[in-house]
Formats: structure tokens, sequence, C-alpha cells
């Protein structure tokens, strides 16, 4: 009963849920994604391999589609899984990949790998995500609101762990990407969908859609609105 009378706010887009009436006191102020991160693990040998791998996308006679994927790096990454996306780049050296480990494993775990591949033990998420043309992730919000934020579409392939099935359902749900199960997707099926991501125009309207819906709230400053007015009426203490 204490906080029945306070703000909540919650980090997320209220465009992001699934149709349901919110609680009056619930507030949604939008995604905090900082922009200008720098990932503090990614470390000198990891940044020469990114350098050389742009500088190879650079030099190539046509422009290839640079999917990123992310399993994230709180739950021990699936090496069989991961195996099965690799199958698909040895396949379509059409495409260019890069991998961020989450240092759940070791690069080697994994090599060799095809030269449109790149395996990072830890990846800048964000520098990367400004260059790719779609991500395969765990399905995690705060990843889900950097591909949006970045204009990405997404292939979710959920851990099955806390928030992921449900950001999965809502990345569906909205246009945003599609759903594959992990377990149970082979090559072919995890090809077709990252087809679908980088070449359905709906699922990268959807997310230009979306991503202009999270910078309303930046312009807006929601939260700091709602903090000044709780303040202000004494609700919570200063």
């Amino acid at each position: 009963h204490v906080y029945r009378n306070l703000a909540i706010l919650s980090f997320n887009a209220c465009e992001m849920e699934l149709p349901h009436k919110p609680q009056g006191n619930f507030q949604f102020v939008g995604p905090m994604v900082y922009r200008d991160r720098k990932e503090a693990r990614f470390d000198r040998d990891s940044m020469g391999a990114w350098d050389r791998f742009l500088r190879r996308r650079s030099e190539l006679s046509r422009k290839q589609p640079l999917v990123y994927c992310s399993l994230g790096s709180y739950w021990s990454s699936d090496l069989q899984f991961l195996r099965r996306i690799l199958q698909v780049f040895e396949r379509r050296s059409d495409w260019d990949l890069v991998v961020g480990l989450g240092e759940k494993l070791d690069v080697e775990s994994l090599s060799p790998v095809p030269g449109n591949v790149l395996l990072l033990p830890w990846a800048p998420q964000i520098d990367v995500l400004k260059v790719a043309d779609c991500a395969i992730t765990h399905g995690g919000i705060g990843t889900v609101n950097e591909c949006i934020t970045f204009g990405v579409p997404m292939v979710v392939y959920s851990t099955k762990h806390v928030d992921q099935n449900g950001c999965a359902v809502r990345v569906a749900h909205h246009g945003l990407g599609v759903w594959g199960d992990k377990d149970r997707d082979d090559p072919v099926e995890i090809e077709a969908k990252v087809q679908q991501a980088l070449a359905d125009p709906t699922l990268r309207e959807g997310v230009e859609t979306m991503r202009r819906k999270f910078s309303d709230y930046e312009k807006r400053a929601d939260a700091v609105r709602i903090v000044e007015q709780a303040l202000q009426t004494g609700r919570i203490q200063p």
C-alpha cells in the first residue's frame, strides 16, 4: 500500500505493449538508449578485428547485407544453435555476419569460420547496429529497444528466460521482425527468417514507425516532466 499513489515509470514505450489497460499511476516514458555508449569490454584485439572487417566490406565490389547476432550476456550461449547460424552464413557468402558472444564462449569453440563472419568475445553493439541491416537477437528488451532506435529489423530467437518470450511476441505483433524457435529451427528455417527480415519492406516500415515513436518520447522528456510534477505535489521526497 505504501507505493499505491506513487508514479511508476517504465523506461519503455507504451506503443510496444500488447493491448491492455494500464493502471493509472503507471507511466511509460520511452527507452533510454545511450547512443554514444562505448563498450568497456571491447578490447584492442577485437577493435582491430572489427576495423579489418569493415575495411574488407568497403573493398567489396558490391554492398553485402550485414547481420548482427547477439544472444545476450547473462545466460550461457547455445553452442549448437550458434553453429546452425554459422551454417547459414557458410552457404550465404553474399551476407556478412558479426556475432557478439557476450563473453560466454571462446571464439575458438566456433572456429574455423568463413571470411564473411566475424566472431567477437564482446561486440560494440551500438556501433554494429548503426551499420547493420538486421539483427538476430535473444529478445532482451535492451537489445530490442536499441535495434528499433537504429532502425534494424529483428529475428528473435528467445533463450526463454525472463522477459524474452514476451519481447518476441511484441516484436512479431507490431511487425518489427519475426520470431523463431532456437530449439527447432534448422539452418534452412533460420535462413528463411533472416531473408524475411532483410527483404520484407513492411518490417522495415514497422521499425521506422516505432523508431519515430521512441523519438517522440525523447523530445517530450516525459520522465523529467513526471518526476517534476511528483516533486511539486509532494508525492515523493526530493
